[in-house]
């Protein structure tokens, strides 16, 4: 049996919603450091002009760690723009 997570992060809306996402399988293999600096790249882009949904390029593995997952969110709720 196969689970999935998904896992949106909701960072502001406005008139228009944009989405960006972290590649599942780097969410996967790298470590905290890594997936928090994907994050932050994703975040300086999408959020230009608001109104943008940080979140997974599709299905994430069972497998990611949980830190990452948690890292991802972290770095979306503290992400200032």
């Amino acid at each position: 049996m196969a689970f999935i997570i998904l896992i949106p992060v909701v960072i502001h809306f406005r008139s228009r919603r944009r989405s960006g996402y972290v590649n599942p399988v780097e969410l996967l293999q790298d470590n905290e450091e890594k997936v928090k600096e994907l994050c932050r790249n994703c975040l300086d882009v999408g959020t230009q002009g608001g109104g943008f949904i940080l979140g997974t390029g599709c299905e994430t593995a069972i497998n990611t760690p949980m830190e990452n997952l948690k890292r991802m969110v972290e770095e979306a709720h503290n992400y200032r723009y």
